[in-house]
C-alpha cells in the first residue's frame, strides 16, 4: 500500500460509506496511521491509499500516538474563518495559504460502529475539513486560484492542467 499522488484519478472519487465494521477495517486504519506517521503527516484519507471507503485518520499533534479514526465523517456545523498554510501527502512539497473555517462540528462513526461528535477548532478544524474534502473527491488546491492550481499541477507533473 502506498500514498497515491495527484493526478491519480482515484483521488477524485467520492468515498463510499463504511457499512462493515470489522477487523479488516481496523487493520486498514492501523496501517493508515503508520503511513501518516512515517510521512510526517497529520491526516490521511482512505482514498489516498486507494481504498474507496469513507474513512480517515487524523492527529493534530503530528505524533500519531492518539489519532482519531473517523468513519463516514460529515461536517454538521461551521463557523469563523482562519487563513493558513496547507499541504497534502498526495501533493508532496506543495504548500499554499488558504481560508478554512476556524471551527467545525463533525459527526462520525468509530471503528466499533459507535457514533461520535466532536467540536474542532483551529488546526484540528483545518485538518478535519481537509480530510473530509478528500472523501468528497477534493484536494486542498481546488480552493486556490486557477493560476495557483496550475502552478501546483506543473510542480507535480500534471502537464494537462489542473484536473477537476
Amino acid at each position: 500500500m502506498r500514498i497515491l499522488r495527484y493526478p491519480d484519478e482515484r483521488l477524485r472519487q467520492k468515498a463510499t460509506p463504511v457499512e462493515t465494521f470489522d477487523d479488516e477495517l481496523s487493520s486498514l486504519l492501523d496501517v493508515m496511521v503508520k503511513m501518516m506517521r512515517a510521512s510526517r503527516g497529520v491526516g490521511l484519507a482512505a482514498n489516498q491509499v486507494g481504498d474507496p471507503r469513507s474513512a480517515c485518520v487524523i492527529d493534530a499533534s503530528g505524533t500519531g500516538e492518539n489519532p482519531i479514526r473517523m468513519l463516514n465523517p460529515r461536517i454538521v456545523a461551521r463557523g469563523g474563518l482562519q487563513h493558513g498554510s496547507e499541504g497534502c501527502l498526495s501533493l508532496p512539497g506543495c504548500y499554499e495559504n488558504l481560508d478554512r473555517n476556524s471551527r467545525v462540528v463533525v459527526e462520525f462513526e468509530r471503528p466499533d460502529g459507535s457514533t461520535e461528535r466532536i467540536r474542532a477548532e483551529g488546526f484540528l478544524a483545518r485538518i478535519v475539513q481537509h480530510e473530509v474534502g478528500h472523501l468528497d473527491g477534493e484536494l486542498f488546491a481546488d480552493h486556490l486560484s486557477r493560476s495557483k492550481r496550475d502552478h501546483i499541477g506543473r510542480l507535480v507533473g500534471d502537464t494537462d492542467g489542473w484536473k477537476r
